[in-house]
């Protein structure tokens, strides 16, 4: 989540604030870039496997309708990855609404044996790294899941 820092925080308070902010800005720019990618003919969902995880949400439209809608983790996704995709599906583009979503689907899969192939990284440093190379490869959406992992 971002937040404001506070002018009498420390420089590392401060440098901690700004990395995390960026990673937000980041997270929102892969965002954009896979609804382009999408756009350009690259599918936003994969077809065909059975969701390993499922869960109902309620989105408000910009009337205050409310209606359900479905979010669901694939057998080759993590929560983070499950989000991307939700998220652009559903036309979400804020970072907090995306870390929202992860959340969520986390817990959908809490209890559920579900090994997804992606490399687990130890620090939010080397996701960061792994999502601008990702993004140099013009790969968004693995970009995006990655800065939502490093968040």
């Amino acid at each position: 989540k971002m937040h404001m820092c506070s002018a009498t925080a420390g420089h590392m308070a401060r440098d901690t604030c700004w990395r995390r902010a960026s990673k937000s800005l980041a997270l929102l720019a892969c965002l954009l870039a896979v609804g382009v990618q999408c756009d350009e003919g690259t599918p936003a969902q994969p077809a065909g496997p059975v969701p390993v995880a499922e869960m109902t949400l309620m989105m408000t439209d910009g009337q205050g309708k409310q209606s359900p809608v479905t979010a669901a983790v694939m057998p080759e996704e993590d929560a983070a990855a499950a989000a991307i995709r939700f998220c652009y599906d559903k036309g979400l583009t804020q970072p907090s609404q995306v870390l929202e979503i992860v959340g969520y689907l986390k817990g959908a899969l809490e209890g559920k044996e579900h090994e997804p192939d992606i490399e687990l990284l130890r620090t939010a440093g080397a996701y960061s790294r792994r999502a601008t190379e990702s993004s140099k490869e013009e790969s968004y959406a693995e970009a995006a899941a990655d800065l939502v992992r490093a968040l």
